[in-house]
């Protein structure tokens, strides 16, 4: 978390959201590899907005502090490893 704080980039929903995966990884016992749905993330993490969603998540794999692997398959869910 404090590499986040120290991060210019960062904005408060990037912090919320990936306070959330890591909430959501602890809950599954891995911050490896976690299973997430969007609807998921986004109700806990109070993003209301789909595009909103996609950019901070897209921001913080690119920032290097998680991978993404999206699955467009409802039953399925996405995989997030958190990487710092």
């Amino acid at each position: 978390i404090g590499v986040l704080s120290r991060d210019e980039r960062i904005k408060p929903k990037h912090m919320i959201l990936f306070l959330t995966l890591v909430y959501m990884g602890l809950s599954q016992n891995s911050v490896d590899m976690i299973r997430i749905t969007r609807r998921q993330v986004m109700e806990t993490a109070h993003i209301k907005g789909i595009p909103t969603y996609h950019k901070y998540m897209a921001e913080l794999q690119h920032f290097g502090y998680i991978d993404y692997l999206p699955s467009f398959h409802p039953a399925e869910g996405s995989r997030v490893a958190i990487r710092i």
